[in-house]
This record gives structure tokens, sequence and C-alpha cells, in this order.
């Protein structure tokens, strides 16, 4: 389907977004448009309603939800894009405890066959892992021959 095409149902995709009625979602937009009736091309939203708007889904009509706002008992039509699974404003999804992780960096993996690189003594020496990176001079423009255009003044007359 073409993006914004039909939406599938439960009974058409079981893999898809389930808008089955009954379900109650979120709007996962700061401004999702709400439709007081089914929106042709050129219909305006009746109002946006905000992030976190409870609603309960009525029935699911190509890439619209019939939806009752949970608060205010409205009904009208929401884009399906705009609804998402019912979140906390604060929620932040787990990913495993802070003991998982490693206290220790791991050291460099050692390569059969490949030997360290050898230094040169010619040349400067490393900075330190936390020595703070000072700024340098830009390195030359590698086209030398080009130069920055002229600017031209809009009162001097055409050649």
């Amino acid at each position: 389907d073409a993006p914004g095409g039909t939406i599938a149902t439960a009974s058409d995709d079981p893999y898809g977004p389930a808008f089955t009625p009954g379900t109650f979602l979120q709007t996962v937009s700061p401004s999702t448009s709400f439709f007081s009736s089914y929106p042709k091309d050129d219909d305006q939203p009746s109002k946006i309603l905000p992030d976190y708007t409870d609603v309960k889904v009525i029935s699911a009509k190509d890439s619209y939800v019939k939806v009752e706002v949970v608060d205010t008992g409205e009904v009208g039509y929401v884009p399906a894009i705009m609804l998402g699974e019912k979140r906390a404003p604060d929620e932040i999804p787990e990913s495993g405890s802070p003991t998982d992780v490693p206290g220790d960096v791991a050291p460099d993996p050692e390569v059969p066959g490949l030997e360290p690189p050898v230094e040169d003594p010619g040349a400067a020496p490393a900075p330190e892992p936390d020595a703070p990176i000072k700024p340098g001079a830009a390195p030359e423009p590698e086209n030398k021959g080009l130069e920055p255009p002229k600017v031209v003044d809009p009162a001097t007359p055409a050649e």
C-alpha cells in the first residue's frame, strides 16, 4: 500500500497495527488532528488533541480511526498514524539494570600475525588520553587555484 493508504485491522493483517473497537489508545503527537466527521481532501480539523490524550477506538476506516475522547466524550476521526499504545509521559523503556554494565574497559583484541605498530622516533608524541584537545589553525585549502567570487555592486552598470 502507498503511504497514507488503508490501515490494517485485526482481521486483515495479524502482524500490523490492530485498531480493534473498544481498545484504549493515546495520541502520540503533540498536535493530533481531530475531525468531528470523516475528513474529505480539503477539510480542516475541528480541533487539535495534545500528546497523551486518551481515546477509545470505535472503528477504523482507511487511514483514519473513529475514536471517543475519554475525558470529554467527543467522537470523531484522527489519523491512525497519530495513535499508539498507552504510556506514561515520563516513561523510559527498560534496557537492563545498572549492574549489567562492566566496570572495566575490554582490552584491545590480539590478532594472530599482526604486529603492534612501530612508533616513528621523529613523530610528535601522542596526546594523553584525557588531555584536552587544543584548537588549531584550519588546514590549507586543497584547491589553491580557486579565487573567491567578486562582489558586484548593484549600483554599477553592467559591462
